[in-house]
């Protein structure tokens, strides 16, 4: 059995509650930079655990540290292991158009210079990578996994009036610095 969080009811569905491996709200049991790849973590006990009870197969993953969704979408349960592969694959990703759109929209000088710097930061470290801007440098050095968490309230307004959430759990990543 996995432990979990007390369970959390939601509009009168089966409840669902949370690997506490994977939890945010205090020290989560396993600390992974996610601007690496997470392969390193996949042979840990913690690993092979389902996210949540009851196991689900289609989750969406939000963040107050970035704007896209992660969408994952498998047979199988999704484990620990998933939710880390699929946030790194997400931050490999070159940021979209729209993406950077947003950014000058608002008119956030300082988030553009802090990508910038991100982006110049992690080619010095690795000069024969692509120089197109990544998620990952949207996150200015905030790329350690730190847990899930559920808010419904932050889950809504990321979620377009009228739209619903298509039926699919959608947990809250929780990122931060690395400890060096």
């Amino acid at each position: 059995m996995v432990p979990s969080q007390p369970s959390v009811t939601r509009d009168s569905e089966t409840p669902i509650s949370l690997s506490s491996c994977i939890t945010y709200g205090g020290k989560t049991k396993i600390e992974i930079d996610l601007s690496k790849s997470p392969m390193e973590h996949a042979r840990t006990r913690y690993a092979r655990y389902t996210i949540t009870q009851p196991p689900v197969n289609r989750l969406r993953l939000i963040s107050r540290d970035f704007p896209w969704a992660i969408e994952i979408d498998q047979r199988e349960s999704i484990k620990c292991s998933d939710v880390w592969k699929a946030i790194y694959e997400s931050f490999q990703s070159p940021i979209e158009r729209d993406e950077w759109a947003i950014v000058d929209f608002l008119q956030d000088k300082d988030q553009m210079y802090q990508i910038e710097r991100a982006c110049r930061k992690r080619l010095e470290r690795s000069p024969n990578e692509d120089s197109r801007v990544r998620r990952v440098d949207w996150l200015s050095g905030r790329t350690e996994f730190r847990g899930l968490y559920r808010d419904d309230e932050f889950v809504n307004r990321r979620h377009p009036p009228g739209n619903d959430t298509d039926g699919i759990e959608t947990l809250v990543v929780r990122m931060g610095r690395p400890k060096r």
